[in-house]
């Protein structure tokens, strides 16, 4: 293992006619992980410097995932290098599985069933993030080995992939400490979609969770994905394996704990995405009963929210008051009936709800003019 200075020192202290290989496995880290943009800069000239040395004494190879390819433009002098020289390596297929099963056990002199090839297969076969699982269970057969033989029977008695995913879950939370397991909770949970006997994965844009933004976020789903438990591609993150939804008890116990909770949360989700995207149009935010509900659950799940989620609020709440201020009394008074009566509306049944009040009652203000009031 070399850093920065051991890679200048290991390349100038080669005899003549010694070469070195420098290979650098999950280059992504250096984004996902590294939160000073100096020391980045620094570590990715040293490889380049390296590289690039007169004397060619070295050769620099470096996996990255694709999904980071772009980011590597940020550096021109690597981006120019890695652009030139780069080989894409696609997934695999099943008879690619085939032979990453086989091959290594025979080099090993191992002997492996065919039903267990073919179970391995067809469980990582097509799932992102199938690999890595793949990699999981095989070390398990070798350590529940009977001899040389690996056994279809110790596969299944182990619970297979799924089984693996569940303790490789465990592992890599009790690896966070306890502001860490917060941020992976909240996380966990907003990548799930659905009850917990339904439940689906979600695929969630990296700018919802505030990876930009919060080193705690970056540096946690940092450990998830190293864990193998989420992938992340084109801006986006999601569960690796659907088993993990599943299988994994505590997940199971989150998504019990508070149902309603997280139904509010994906609507405010959506609401403060469509709230971003109509260039913050006020007539997007919350009102009334809804903007009540998510006052309060908000207050007591305020560490679950992105920045724009709390922003959304804010918005919402000062929107409310200043509407409120603006009205006058009698409309105040008849607000707590519309918000009673919004509970059973959807976003913008609290709207409409209030524009009957003005048709029904001639001395409320009238929208144009509440939008016209200063704060």
């Amino acid at each position: 293992m070399l850093g920065t200075a051991d890679i200048a020192e290991a390349v100038a202290s080669l005899q003549p006619g010694e070469r070195i290989a420098l290979v650098v496995d999950q280059l992504e880290e250096v984004f996902a992980a590294c939160q000073d943009a100096e020391e980045r800069a620094v570590f990715l000239d040293t490889l380049v410097s390296a590289a690039l040395d007169p004397d060619r004494r070295a050769v620099v190879i470096v996996a990255l995932r694709a999904d980071f390819y772009g980011r590597c433009g940020e550096y021109p002098r690597f981006g120019q290098l890695l652009s030139a020289n780069h080989v894409l390596v696609g997934p695999m297929e099943r008879g690619d599985l085939v032979r990453a099963i086989e091959l290594p056990a025979s080099r090993a002199d191992l002997e492996i069933e065919r039903p267990l090839v073919e179970g391995l297969v067809s469980d990582v076969a097509d799932e992102p993030g199938g690999l890595p699982l793949l990699s999981t269970a095989l070390l398990e057969l070798w350590r529940r080995r009977d001899g040389r033989l690996l056994s279809y029977e110790a596969y299944r008695s182990s619970g297979g992939v799924r089984g693996a995913v569940a303790r490789l879950a465990e592992q890599a939370y009790a690896r966070l400490d306890a502001q860490e397991q917060d941020t992976a909770r909240a996380i966990m949970l907003r990548l799930c979609s659905g009850e917990a006997a339904t439940v689906v994965r979600r695929r969630v844009p990296l700018a919802e969770l505030d990876a930009d933004r919060d080193e705690q976020v970056a540096q946690v789903l940092a450990i998830l994905t190293d864990a193998r438990l989420l992938t992340t591609s084109d801006g986006t993150v999601e569960v690796a394996h659907e088993a993990l939804l599943r299988e994994w008890p505590r997940l199971q116990s989150w998504l019990d704990e508070d149902l309603e909770g997280r139904r509010m949360h994906l609507h405010l989700a959506a609401a403060s995405r469509e709230w971003e995207a109509r260039g913050r149009d006020p007539a997007e935010l919350y009102r009334g009963a809804r903007l009540s509900a998510a006052l309060d659950w908000t207050a007591r799940h305020a560490t679950q929210l992105s920045g724009h989620e709390r922003e959304f609020v804010a918005a919402s709440r000062a929107e409310s008051g200043r509407q409120l201020r603006c009205s006058p009394l009698p409309s105040r008074l008849g607000s707590a009936h519309s918000c009673c009566a919004s509970t059973r509306s959807t976003r913008h049944g609290p709207r409409s709800l209030m524009l009957s009040r003005v048709r029904a009652k001639p001395s409320s203000v009238s929208t144009r003019s509440a939008r016209s009031c200063s704060p």
